[in-house]
Protein backbone atom coordinates (compact mmCIF):
# COMPACT_ATOMS: atom_id res chain seq x y z
CA UNK A 1 0.00 0.00 0.00
CA UNK A 2 1.12 3.57 -0.62
CA UNK A 3 2.78 5.75 2.64
CA UNK A 4 -0.72 8.17 2.61
CA UNK A 5 0.97 10.02 5.18
CA UNK A 6 3.98 10.74 2.55
CA UNK A 7 1.46 12.20 0.63
CA UNK A 8 -0.63 14.01 2.91
CA UNK A 9 2.29 15.64 4.29
CA UNK A 10 2.96 16.70 0.88
CA UNK A 11 -0.12 18.02 0.15
CA UNK A 12 -0.22 19.97 3.21
CA UNK A 13 2.86 21.19 2.59
CA UNK A 14 2.43 22.76 -0.59
CA UNK A 15 -0.98 24.43 0.20
CA UNK A 16 0.93 25.80 2.93
CA UNK A 17 3.55 27.26 0.01
CA UNK A 18 0.80 28.15 -2.23
CA UNK A 19 -0.81 30.30 0.93
CA UNK A 20 2.42 32.08 2.19
CA UNK A 21 3.59 33.29 -1.55
CA UNK A 22 -0.37 34.44 -1.75
CA UNK A 23 -0.03 36.40 1.49
CA UNK A 24 4.06 37.52 -0.04
CA UNK A 25 1.99 38.83 -2.75
CA UNK A 26 -0.69 40.26 -0.55
CA UNK A 27 1.82 42.38 1.63
CA UNK A 28 3.94 43.34 -1.55
CA UNK A 29 1.77 44.18 -3.97
CA UNK A 30 -2.07 43.66 -3.92
CA UNK A 31 -2.52 45.42 -0.58
CA UNK A 32 -1.16 49.04 -2.23
CA UNK A 33 -3.23 48.74 -5.22
CA UNK A 34 -6.17 48.09 -3.07
CA UNK A 35 -6.04 51.26 -0.76
CA UNK A 36 -4.84 52.85 -4.40
CA UNK A 37 -7.87 51.73 -6.02
CA UNK A 38 -9.45 53.20 -2.85
CA UNK A 39 -7.94 56.60 -2.65
CA UNK A 40 -8.63 57.64 -6.47
CA UNK A 41 -12.17 56.28 -6.64
CA UNK A 42 -11.27 53.50 -9.16
CA UNK A 43 -13.17 50.44 -7.05
CA UNK A 44 -15.08 49.50 -10.37
CA UNK A 45 -16.82 46.24 -11.36
CA UNK A 46 -13.63 45.37 -13.23
CA UNK A 47 -11.35 46.24 -10.49
CA UNK A 48 -13.04 45.06 -7.54
CA UNK A 49 -13.31 41.64 -9.36
CA UNK A 50 -9.52 42.11 -10.31
CA UNK A 51 -9.13 42.63 -6.22
CA UNK A 52 -11.28 39.24 -5.18
CA UNK A 53 -9.74 36.88 -7.86
CA UNK A 54 -6.24 37.49 -6.65
CA UNK A 55 -6.82 36.81 -3.02
CA UNK A 56 -9.87 34.02 -3.58
CA UNK A 57 -7.15 32.67 -5.80
CA UNK A 58 -3.81 32.90 -3.27
CA UNK A 59 -5.21 32.48 -0.13
CA UNK A 60 -8.67 31.72 0.35
CA UNK A 61 -8.45 28.29 -1.93
CA UNK A 62 -5.21 26.93 -0.42
CA UNK A 63 -6.70 27.81 3.22
CA UNK A 64 -9.76 26.03 2.24
CA UNK A 65 -7.43 22.98 1.48
CA UNK A 66 -5.72 23.49 4.75
CA UNK A 67 -8.29 24.08 7.21
CA UNK A 68 -10.24 21.10 8.45
CA UNK A 69 -13.76 22.00 7.60
CA UNK A 70 -16.44 20.52 10.23
CA UNK A 71 -19.30 22.64 8.48
CA UNK A 72 -22.45 21.21 6.63
CA UNK A 73 -20.82 22.47 3.33
CA UNK A 74 -17.47 20.40 4.16
CA UNK A 75 -14.36 21.13 2.19
CA UNK A 76 -15.41 20.20 -1.28
CA UNK A 77 -18.38 22.04 -1.24
CA UNK A 78 -16.90 25.22 -0.51
CA UNK A 79 -14.05 24.64 -2.98
CA UNK A 80 -16.40 24.11 -5.86
CA UNK A 81 -17.93 27.18 -4.90
CA UNK A 82 -15.14 29.54 -4.73
CA UNK A 83 -13.86 28.22 -7.71
CA UNK A 84 -17.15 28.99 -9.89
CA UNK A 85 -17.33 32.68 -7.83
CA UNK A 86 -13.55 32.72 -9.29
CA UNK A 87 -15.03 31.84 -13.00
CA UNK A 88 -17.56 34.27 -12.52
CA UNK A 89 -15.69 37.11 -11.60
CA UNK A 90 -12.45 36.61 -14.02
CA UNK A 91 -15.61 37.15 -16.58
CA UNK A 92 -16.58 40.26 -14.51
CA UNK A 93 -13.81 41.56 -15.26
CA UNK A 94 -15.59 42.61 -18.74
CA UNK A 95 -17.09 45.30 -16.55
CA UNK A 96 -14.93 47.82 -18.43
CA UNK A 97 -16.64 47.73 -21.65
CA UNK A 98 -20.10 48.73 -19.83
CA UNK A 99 -18.37 52.29 -18.67
CA UNK A 100 -16.57 52.53 -22.55
CA UNK A 101 -19.60 52.38 -23.78
CA UNK A 102 -21.32 55.19 -21.44
CA UNK A 103 -18.86 57.84 -23.46
CA UNK A 104 -18.28 55.91 -26.96
CA UNK A 105 -19.72 54.61 -29.77
CA UNK A 106 -20.55 50.93 -30.07
CA UNK A 107 -18.34 50.42 -32.87
CA UNK A 108 -15.53 51.83 -30.83
CA UNK A 109 -15.55 48.42 -29.15
CA UNK A 110 -13.72 47.24 -32.29
CA UNK A 111 -10.89 49.27 -31.32
CA UNK A 112 -7.68 47.69 -29.88
CA UNK A 113 -6.30 51.10 -30.22
CA UNK A 114 -8.87 52.78 -28.51
CA UNK A 115 -9.96 50.01 -25.97
CA UNK A 116 -5.97 50.12 -24.63
CA UNK A 117 -6.27 53.59 -24.69
CA UNK A 118 -9.28 54.16 -22.19
CA UNK A 119 -8.24 50.88 -19.68
CA UNK A 120 -5.04 52.57 -19.34
CA UNK A 121 -6.22 55.93 -18.74
CA UNK A 122 -5.20 56.71 -14.93
CA UNK A 123 -8.51 58.03 -14.64
CA UNK A 124 -10.04 54.82 -15.26
CA UNK A 125 -7.02 52.48 -14.38
CA UNK A 126 -9.07 49.07 -15.64
CA UNK A 127 -5.90 46.70 -14.30
CA UNK A 128 -7.14 43.28 -14.77
CA UNK A 129 -6.12 42.72 -19.00
CA UNK A 130 -2.59 44.24 -18.43
CA UNK A 131 -1.59 42.79 -14.90
CA UNK A 132 -2.92 39.39 -15.57
CA UNK A 133 -2.55 39.37 -19.60
CA UNK A 134 0.24 41.14 -20.04
CA UNK A 135 -1.71 43.44 -22.83
CA UNK A 136 -4.53 46.06 -22.80
CA UNK A 137 -5.96 44.91 -26.36
CA UNK A 138 -9.03 42.65 -27.15
CA UNK A 139 -6.65 39.33 -26.17
CA UNK A 140 -6.88 39.85 -22.71
CA UNK A 141 -10.72 40.07 -22.55
CA UNK A 142 -10.63 36.86 -24.42
CA UNK A 143 -8.33 35.32 -21.99
CA UNK A 144 -10.59 36.62 -19.41
CA UNK A 145 -13.45 34.47 -20.92
CA UNK A 146 -11.45 30.90 -21.67
CA UNK A 147 -10.09 31.45 -18.00
CA UNK A 148 -13.45 31.77 -16.42
CA UNK A 149 -15.10 28.87 -18.07
CA UNK A 150 -12.21 26.91 -17.24
CA UNK A 151 -12.27 27.80 -13.51
CA UNK A 152 -16.14 27.33 -13.55
CA UNK A 153 -15.34 24.19 -15.36
CA UNK A 154 -12.91 22.71 -12.30
CA UNK A 155 -16.22 23.82 -9.62
CA UNK A 156 -18.37 21.70 -11.60
CA UNK A 157 -16.46 18.45 -11.59
CA UNK A 158 -14.11 19.74 -8.45
CA UNK A 159 -16.45 16.43 -6.62
CA UNK A 160 -15.92 14.03 -9.69
CA UNK A 161 -12.84 12.07 -11.13
CA UNK A 162 -9.69 12.75 -9.69
CA UNK A 163 -7.84 12.49 -13.11
CA UNK A 164 -10.03 15.36 -14.75
CA UNK A 165 -9.87 17.76 -11.94
CA UNK A 166 -6.17 16.80 -12.32
CA UNK A 167 -6.41 18.12 -15.77
CA UNK A 168 -8.48 20.67 -15.21
CA UNK A 169 -6.06 22.44 -12.42
CA UNK A 170 -2.93 21.87 -14.68
CA UNK A 171 -4.73 23.53 -17.67
CA UNK A 172 -5.53 26.18 -15.35
CA UNK A 173 -2.05 26.73 -14.41
CA UNK A 174 -0.35 26.54 -17.49
CA UNK A 175 -2.90 29.29 -19.23
CA UNK A 176 -1.59 31.75 -16.98
CA UNK A 177 1.94 31.65 -18.58
CA UNK A 178 0.76 30.48 -21.77
CA UNK A 179 -1.67 32.56 -22.76
CA UNK A 180 0.63 36.15 -22.83
CA UNK A 181 3.45 34.28 -23.50
CA UNK A 182 2.05 33.22 -26.99
CA UNK A 183 0.01 36.36 -27.88
CA UNK A 184 3.14 38.51 -26.82
CA UNK A 185 5.63 35.95 -29.40
CA UNK A 186 3.10 36.42 -32.19
CA UNK A 187 1.67 40.21 -31.46
CA UNK A 188 4.24 42.07 -29.30
CA UNK A 189 7.64 40.54 -30.54
CA UNK A 190 8.88 39.87 -26.83
CA UNK A 191 8.24 37.37 -24.64
CA UNK A 192 7.11 38.41 -21.24
CA UNK A 193 6.99 42.20 -20.16
CA UNK A 194 8.89 42.66 -16.64
CA UNK A 195 6.25 44.32 -15.31
CA UNK A 196 4.28 41.27 -16.04
CA UNK A 197 6.90 39.19 -14.33
CA UNK A 198 7.35 41.28 -11.21
CA UNK A 199 3.68 40.94 -10.47
CA UNK A 200 2.83 37.97 -11.38
CA UNK A 201 6.03 35.17 -10.02
CA UNK A 202 4.08 35.49 -6.48
CA UNK A 203 0.92 34.39 -8.14
CA UNK A 204 2.53 31.56 -10.05
CA UNK A 205 4.37 30.58 -7.36
CA UNK A 206 1.32 30.03 -5.01
CA UNK A 207 -0.40 28.34 -8.46
CA UNK A 208 2.31 25.57 -8.82
CA UNK A 209 2.60 24.94 -5.45
CA UNK A 210 -1.33 24.43 -5.47
CA UNK A 211 -1.40 22.44 -8.58
CA UNK A 212 1.21 20.34 -7.74
CA UNK A 213 -0.59 19.38 -4.17
CA UNK A 214 -3.15 18.61 -6.56
CA UNK A 215 -1.60 16.14 -8.72
CA UNK A 216 -0.24 14.33 -5.52
CA UNK A 217 -3.49 13.91 -4.29
CA UNK A 218 -4.79 12.74 -7.57
CA UNK A 219 -2.47 10.17 -7.49
CA UNK A 220 -4.79 7.71 -5.77
CA UNK A 221 -8.35 7.03 -4.42
CA UNK A 222 -7.26 7.35 -0.75
CA UNK A 223 -5.32 10.26 -0.90
CA UNK A 224 -7.60 11.75 -2.91
CA UNK A 225 -10.72 11.09 -0.40
CA UNK A 226 -8.35 11.91 2.45
CA UNK A 227 -6.46 15.30 1.08
CA UNK A 228 -9.47 16.65 -1.03
CA UNK A 229 -12.51 15.63 0.30
CA UNK A 230 -10.86 16.01 3.65
CA UNK A 231 -12.39 12.21 4.60
CA UNK A 232 -10.83 9.08 6.00
CA UNK A 233 -11.65 6.40 3.11
CA UNK A 234 -13.02 3.22 4.99
CA UNK A 235 -10.79 1.05 3.62
CA UNK A 236 -7.74 2.16 2.19
CA UNK A 237 -6.31 -1.66 1.17
CA UNK A 238 -9.28 -1.29 -1.27
CA UNK A 239 -7.60 1.57 -3.56
CA UNK A 240 -7.11 1.26 -7.37
CA UNK A 241 -4.17 3.92 -8.37
CA UNK A 242 -5.29 6.40 -11.12
CA UNK A 243 -8.44 4.35 -12.74
CA UNK A 244 -11.07 6.52 -10.82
Amino acid sequence: MENVYDKRSAFTTLMAVSFLFGLVFFITNHFDFCIKALETNNLNISNVAYILIQIITTMIIPIVFLAHIRIEFGRIRIAKALFIILGILHIATLGWTISFLTSNPSIDLLSNAKTAAFQSDVSNAFVYNYVVWDTYNWAGSIFALIYGALCIITGIILDDNRVKVRIAVIVMFLSRIIFPLIHNIFFQRRILSMFWITNNYAVLISLAAFTAAIIIASMSDFSWVECVWDTVPDDPDAEDDDTM
